[in-house]
């Protein structure tokens, strides 16, 4: 998720406090694809601004090895 900002960070609590993921959390990445990147066939402006957040979302949840999806049509 990101924040007003475009920063990456998971979700944040009413109280203005970033959530880490848990242990019974899971990530879904869902449809991020080239074709919706600038250059791509249904590109999307500014639609590369997604992939660092996403990429950070990942790597939090792999160090602490729970579950990440990824879905694409």
């Amino acid at each position: 998720m990101t924040d007003e900002h475009g920063a990456g960070s998971m979700h944040t609590e009413s109280n203005g406090v970033r959530a880490l993921p848990g242990p019974t959390d899971a990530l879904v990445v869902v449809d991020v694809q080239r074709d919706f990147l600038p250059g791509g066939n249904l590109a999307v402006a500014r639609g590369d601004r997604i992939l660092p957040p996403i990429n950070r979302c990942i790597e939090q949840f792999a160090q602490r090895m729970l579950p990440v999806f990824a879905t694409r049509r």
